[in-house]
């Protein structure tokens, strides 16, 4: 925990540089779960679908509303008929835990929910 604890201070010292602005919604409660056991991940505390970084990677997932800080694993990527969209729009997914803790509104539509993220 003293390495996540000292990487959060080191993102929070640098500021925002490299973050980008982006927004999240949420997989269904025990999906994001189910994905991780089908493609043989370890479930993490956090879980995104993210379409810019590789699975297993880690990226920071920053509420802009409460400013709540994640390390999220990614856990899964778009569908090919929706990535376009999801790239466009920086729509993140995140796991239904990590979705109550980012977004104000977490049952509220994907655009009020607004995150920053850093690979």
């Amino acid at each position: 925990m003293t390495g996540l604890a000292a990487s959060a201070a080191l993102v929070w010292g640098l500021g925002m540089t490299g973050w980008e602005a982006g927004h999240a919604t949420r997989y269904a409660e025990t999906l994001m779960h189910e994905v991780a056991a089908n493609r043989n991940m370890p479930v993490a505390d956090c879980m995104v679908a993210y379409d810019l970084a590789r699975l297993g990677d880690f990226v920071w997932v920053r509420s802009r509303g409460t400013g709540r800080l994640l390390y999220c694993q990614v856990t899964d990527v778009s569908a090919p008929k929706d990535r376009a969209r999801h790239v466009r729009a920086n729509l993140i997914e995140l796991d239904f835990s990590s979705a109550r803790q980012i977004c104000v509104d977490h049952d509220g539509p994907w655009r009020l929910c607004r995150v920053a993220i850093l690979k």
